[in-house]
């Protein structure tokens, strides 16, 4: 008798929590971007803060900053999401590997328009 495999995320509760966080975070950037606009004291604290990581720029924090950007660059994006797809292949899950190259794509086209418009 073959091994039942077990269920797969709920498409429906899915949608909703990517809905919900997709709302929260437009209202994050129209706050942000309404927070630079206005020259608010939350960009003077970003400048401040550039200020004094430039003024202690050691190289051990360098190299973290670095990496966190590297980790969180396009190219790392699309290598994440390959070592997923690996996984949900193994799982048989081609539903799931579709919508998450779906989401992967329209969140980079959506980061390079916002970036574009902004």
């Amino acid at each position: 008798m073959a091994e039942a495999r077990p269920r797969s995320l709920s498409p429906t509760g899915l949608a909703i929590a990517g809905w919900a966080a997709f709302l929260l975070a437009g209202l994050l950037f129209i706050a942000i971007a309404w927070n630079v606009s206005a020259r608010s004291p939350l960009v003077r604290l970003d400048a401040s803060l550039a200020a004094w990581l430039h003024a202690h720029g050691e190289p051990a924090l360098t190299w973290v900053l670095m990496a966190v950007t590297h980790l969180n660059s396009t190219v790392a994006i699309v290598a994440w999401s390959g070592v997923f797809t690996a996984v949900l292949a193994r799982m048989r899950e081609k539903y799931w590997i579709l919508t998450l190259w779906l989401a992967v794509g329209g969140g980079l086209l959506l980061n390079w328009l916002l970036k574009l418009s902004y």
